[in-house]
Parts: C-alpha cells; sequence; structure tokens
C-alpha cells in the first residue's frame, strides 16, 4: 500500500471522483483501504524556507498495478504532477520501504523535501 499526499493549490481535479479517475488508471483503489481524507497541511517552500500556513490536500492509499519497483511508481506518479499541475506529491509505503517526494517533470527550482508530518491527520 502506499500513501499519497496531493494538494489542491493549482489543481483542477480536487475532488474525489477525479482523483479515483485519474489514480486508477496506473493504480489500484480499494474501497477496503483506500481511507480517503481532506486536510489542512502546512509545508515548507524550499526556495524560501518559510512555512506555508495552509493548503488543503488530500491523503489516502494506493496500491501497485504494473510496478515492479521505486522507478515504475515514481514513473507514474510523475505523470500524475502533470495531470493534477503539481509541483511534487509526496508519498511513502511501509510495506515498500519507500517515502519520496516526486517532482513534476517542468519543475526546475529548489525541490522538497519528505516530511512524514505531511500525513499526519488534522
Amino acid at each position: 500500500m502506499i500513501t499519497i499526499n496531493l494538494g489542491f493549490d493549482k489543481n483542477p481535479y480536487a475532488n474525489k471522483k477525479d482523483i479515483i479517475l485519474f489514480f486508477s488508471n496506473n493504480f489500484i483503489i480499494s474501497e477496503d483501504t483506500f481511507n480517503y481524507k481532506e486536510v489542512d497541511a502546512n509545508y515548507i517552500d524550499p526556495e524560501t524556507k518559510e512555512l506555508v500556513t495552509y493548503e488543503i490536500t488530500a491523503v489516502f492509499n494506493i496500491h501497485t498495478k504494473h510496478q515492479r519497483d521505486k522507478e515504475d511508481v515514481e514513473y507514474n506518479i510523475k505523470q500524475l504532477c502533470s495531470i493534477f499541475n503539481q509541483d511534487s506529491i509526496a508519498y511513502y509505503s511501509d510495506i515498500l520501504n519507500i517515502k519520496n517526494v516526486v517532482h513534476n517533470i517542468n519543475y526546475k527550482k529548489e525541490k522538497y523535501i519528505f516530511n512524514a508530518d505531511y500525513f499526519k491527520f488534522n
């Protein structure tokens, strides 16, 4: 299982129905484990190093479909960054022992750093 943190700022598909539609193209969405929640999130801007105080994000679980390794997972998430107009999408999986922030192919600024606090439900 992979837990995703998907921001809503600049996101043209910031609703549960669209998120399920687009993620289910490359990943498995299980009603039993999806655990979708919208939360208020804080994050640190990598350029200014300042705390950005508020962004609504969706935190939810997905499962791999055809991905065989971390590179496959990140390739699919990178595609979803473009679809959802996101600079980055953070994810982690205890089962797969991976955690990272995947950046949009067009994002050229300072990279975001993974922070497990982004996955805590407020």
